[in-house]
């Protein structure tokens, strides 16, 4: 479901423009055959040591690469989600068992937003066990609400500052949402919208508060 969520929107609104950027590219899994490979790009982004990053004027340690852990936790307290597992650098396009942090988004608690992603049905399916059906209620969260992440035994509160409902060309899973909200660390939840359609996308824009 997720292929039509973001990554088929995304190729769709690149091949509109003629261009696909390498990120793009690897995400996707496309490849022509004169398309050098992507991996050098990605693996820039995400493989640094996290000590090398800017990370938000928070008491935490600094992580090196081996800290990275390949996934992390996702509570939800108002949706009845608790520590859902989320991969980690995912590529995924179909998060059918975990919800995936979209790869090359920032690592929760660093500068910039970290981007996760997950599937949604029709409410009366939600399960909130059910990777298949797991964010079907994430539309329910309004301005004010607060959701965590659980990363290498720290624990990072965020508040639901904004939440917009998108065209799939408009969604980017690299952009930095937290400019909106005025927040040097954040994340972003998103699903297809309205749920048991994948018309729209729905996204929550949370501020890293501690």
């Amino acid at each position: 479901m997720l292929l039509s969520q973001v990554f088929l929107p995304l190729f769709l609104n690149s091949a509109e423009t003629k261009t696909v950027t390498p990120l793009q590219q690897f995400v996707l899994g496309i490849l022509t055959e004169n398309t050098a490979s992507p991996l050098k790009d990605v693996t820039s982004l995400v493989s640094q040591p996290a000590l090398n990053r800017q990370t938000a004027n928070l008491n935490i340690e600094n992580l090196s690469s081996v800290d990275i852990p390949s996934e992390f936790y996702l509570s939800i307290p108002s949706l009845d989600i608790e520590k859902a597992v989320v991969e980690t650098n995912s590529i995924n396009p179909s998060p059918d068992f975990r919800l995936g942090h979209f790869r090359g988004s920032s690592l929760p608690g660093e500068l910039g937003a970290s981007f996760i992603y997950g599937h949604s049905s029709l409410p009366y399916f939600f399960s909130p066990t059910n990777y298949k059906t797991i964010f079907s209620t994430l539309p329910n969260l309004k301005a004010g609400d607060v959701f965590f992440i659980h990363y290498n035994n720290l624990s990072f509160k965020y508040q639901v500052e904004s939440t917009k409902v998108m065209e799939p060309y408009e969604v980017d899973p690299l952009k930095d949402y937290g400019l909106e909200i005025n927040s040097s660390s954040s994340a972003v939840l998103m699903t297809c919208y309205p749920p048991g359609l994948s018309s729209k996308r729905f996204i929550a824009i949370g501020r890293l508060i501690f």
